[in-house]
């Protein structure tokens, strides 16, 4: 009797037959595959960690300080081996914590202004703008690049005075003083003491 290899499975959640490929491996299971694909497996194991936040934590917890250099070298092999993944992922973190957007609407809000800094119209790649916000409210402005960003927090985002700033350099740019370095004045030399004898 001969083996048949079989090319696809059942998934027991959303009842679809699908490719062994969208199936995790598991030795131990029929076929060497989990019986849930792994959409469903993704939506169940979150599902289940929202449940049990705590025991998840602890567990977590626990696992990190079990061996904490080993796990930071196995978290910075895969950052190595994954850069844009990482940044990804740490883009994703920032943006939750800080200002409580989703990468997709981070990417919206990008569209929306054409891909570019809403000052200066500079690009800076897919991810790469800085979240202007207001530093009172906390409201999202825009995206702009980091030069941009940062010249109006370095005006503590204060109108009056960027406009101020604006207008000394309009100022300057009709009034500039041309100011030619001086040459160094020529010393004068004092005989040393061999040259008096």
């Amino acid at each position: 009797m001969e083996a048949v290899a079989v090319a696809t499975r059942l998934c027991r959640t959303c009842d679809a037959v699908k490719p062994l490929e969208e199936f995790a491996k598991r030795p131990a299971m029929l076929f060497g595959r989990t019986y849930r694909c792994k959409p469903c497996s993704a939506a169940h194991s979150r599902a289940y960690r929202a449940t049990v936040p705590d025991k998840i934590r602890q567990y977590s917890k626990k696992y990190w300080e079990k061996d904490p250099a080993a796990h930071r070298a196995r978290v910075n092999a895969a950052r190595r081996l994954h850069p844009d993944r990482a940044r990804l992922y740490n883009k994703r973190a920032a943006l939750k914590m800080k200002f409580g957007m989703t990468v997709e609407l981070y990417r919206e809000l990008l569209a929306a202004q054409g891909g570019v800094c809403a000052i200066c119209c500079a690009a800076d790649g897919d991810i790469g703008l800085a979240v202007d916000h207001c530093h009172t409210s906390g409201a999202v402005r825009g995206l702009l690049c980091r030069k941009c960003n940062w010249g109006i927090g370095s005006f503590s985002d204060n109108p009056s005075r960027l406009r101020a700033a604006a207008a000394y350099l309009e100022r300057q740019e009709t009034e500039a003083i041309r100011v030619r370095p001086t040459p160094p004045a020529a010393t004068e030399t004092k005989p040393t003491d061999v040259e008096k004898k």
